[in-house]
């Protein structure tokens, strides 16, 4: 019995960014990774937590089907040594992003019965040293799917 996708879905769509880093893609020179990596460079995307909603997708309850939502936290980390002004990693951040949208308006379907619904949200923030200037910027992609958990 599948109680959730959530872990699959981020899974998915770290597996959908890894997929465009190849030399010539959209995040050719983007390090894309599961989780935190201190060690990978100047730009880079990880996943984070995730959130979920369910709800009942027909009369018969509990968890006949059951349409799932989750929103997947992914981070894009722009590091800049020696330090620049914050326009600088903030712009370099959001064109990783705006990858983001190609990648998965061109190819919203994932593994298995999982599909990119959109971002929910996002906030960004800085970080600016004598040694570095650091963005990160996180978003919340919405993943959604059908599940039967309680036949």
């Amino acid at each position: 019995m599948i109680l959730t996708n959530a872990t699959a879905a981020k899974k998915a769509v770290i597996a959908a960014l890894q997929a465009q880093t190849d030399p010539g893609e959209l995040l050719d020179g983007v390090a894309v990774d599961y989780a935190f990596n201190g060690n990978a460079g100047p730009v880079s995307v990880y996943g984070g937590g995730w959130r979920l909603d369910q709800e009942d997708a027909v009369a018969e309850t509990p968890g006949v089907l059951v349409r799932e939502v989750v929103s997947v936290s992914l981070y894009v980390r722009v590091v800049a040594r020696p330090p620049v002004d914050v326009s600088v990693t903030d712009d370099q951040a959001d064109a990783v992003a705006g990858a983001f949208g190609a990648i998965f308006k061109a190819t919203p379907k994932l593994a298995g019965p999982l599909t990119v619904l959109g971002v929910a949200s996002g906030q960004g923030d800085y970080s600016r040293t004598d040694d570095e200037t650091i963005s990160v910027h996180a978003y919340q992609v919405r993943v959604g799917s059908y599940l039967s958990w309680g036949a």
